[in-house]
């Protein structure tokens, strides 16, 4: 339309590096003998639903990508939150957080992440999840830029990457290959979403489909560490399914098992497959029995996610906003799992760093709340550190100083990292 171009894509990791590889270039082509008068574009990349007429689409997802577009400077590109929690661990660039902007014709302020450009200095980032993982340092960003414009095999990241192959058809029908395919883009879906994992695109992976390749060729190409593969075997109403995970540069199998499932529960398996690769892979990195504790007590990938949006929230954006939607994805947890200790425990952890901070509308309400919910989650799980550490800030703002030690330290033991 007009001085604009708009595209979609299927996977927004695929979007941003597509704004990136153009800005890239265009910025090399300013720089330049021949770049003179060279023009600049901002680009905006915001994820969400969109309807689609005639070949164009619209909706609220596109407009809030042009708004963005808007706010970044010539040769920039600024992402909505939503992009943000999808890539910041996926893509080796940073990114610097604008805060909420109310934008034109869109009636919630959007929060807005800007790009830091190559040679800019990057603000201090807030590292996800309980591993800690290192982000690319900025000749990592670099390298990977290379590849990607230069059509060479794309260094491996400091992230865990993975791809997840094609499941193979074993039966006798060759249009029974639509359960694999299913099963396959279902694992890929739920590993996209779980913070701190760089996970191939289906386009790329589904490339191998049907071909003998070496996994250790695979992992080079994609620039991957591990790789997920199966099969499925259609026998009249049963249907058996094998995966296994494995780490590209040896080979070795990390992970492997077998499925045998009714037909119409054969999907999910896509949701047990899933689990176990994340925690064999969160094993391999260090965190050990925790990571299957962790899978253990919260069963639903959907729970999972939540819980990092709600940790994320604590940990790395220390304000009231930020605690208040820490809670509403604590409360989700609660609702999806009632039998689950851990979203009561860290719902009242919410309310006890409101009451610390004088964040509380109501505090001998919030207080009661707390209590009542730090003891619900202590019932289910006795050694919750989230319920074991609320209590801890209970009674710190009781001051009892003896019991808040107490429980502090009981905390760090139920969960020393």
């Amino acid at each position: 339309p007009g001085d604009a171009l708009l595209a979609d894509f299927g996977s927004v990791v695929d979007a941003v590096a597509c704004a990136v590889e153009v800005q890239t270039a265009l910025g090399r082509r300013k720089g330049s003998e021949d770049g003179e008068g060279c023009m600049q574009f901002r680009i905006g990349v915001n994820l969400g639903d969109v309807l689609v007429r005639d070949g164009d689409i619209f909706g609220d997802g596109v407009n809030v990508a042009a708004r963005l577009e808007s706010l970044a400077e010539p040769g920039g590109i600024c992402i909505s939150g939503s992009v943000y929690q999808q890539v910041k661990n996926r893509l080796p660039v940073s990114f610097h957080d604008l805060g909420e902007q109310s934008v034109k014709n869109i009636a919630d302020p959007v929060r807005v992440y800007r790009m830091v450009m190559d040679g800019e200095e990057s603000p201090p980032q807030p590292r996800s999840g309980p591993s800690q993982e290192k982000r690319p340092e900025s000749n990592d960003a670099d390298a990977f830029l290379r590849a990607i414009l230069n059509g060479e095999p794309i260094p491996l990241p400091e992230l865990p990457s993975i791809a997840v192959l094609a499941f193979d058809n074993l039966s006798s029908d060759p249009e029974q290959s639509f359960f694999g395919d299913g099963i396959t883009e279902d694992i890929i879906t739920d590993l996209s979403k779980i913070p701190g994992m760089v996970v191939i695109a289906r386009t790329s992976s589904f490339a191998y489909k049907g071909k003998k390749v070496d996994l250790r060729q695979i992992g080079k190409e994609l620039g991957v560490r591990y790789v997920v593969e199966g099969s499925v075997r259609k026998l009249g109403a049963q249907v058996r399914v094998t995966a296994q995970l494995i780490e590209a540069e040896t080979g070795h199998h990390l992970w492997a098992e077998r499925f045998d499932r009714d037909v119409e529960d054969l999907f999910l398996v896509g949701d047990e497959i899933t689990n176990a690769v994340v925690t064999e892979l969160d094993v391999k990195l260090g965190l050990g029995t925790e990571a299957r504790v962790f899978r253990q007590a919260l069963k639903k990938p959907r729970s999972r996610e939540n819980f990092a949006l709600g940790t994320d929230k604590m940990n790395y954006h220390y304000t009231k906003e930020a605690t208040q939607k820490a809670r509403e994805y604590f409360e989700s947890i609660m609702a999806e799992e009632p039998d689950s200790g851990w979203g009561y425990s860290y719902v009242a952890f919410t309310h006890s760093r409101d009451l610390l901070n004088g964040w509380s509308e109501d505090p001998e309400a919030a207080f009661k709340s707390a209590e009542a919910l730090a003891e619900k989650g202590l019932e289910l799980d006795p050694i919750s550190a989230g319920a074991l550490g609320a209590k801890a800030e209970l009674s710190l703002y009781r001051r009892d100083f003896e019991n808040a030690i107490k429980f502090g330290e009981a905390a760090v033991k139920a969960r020393p990292t």
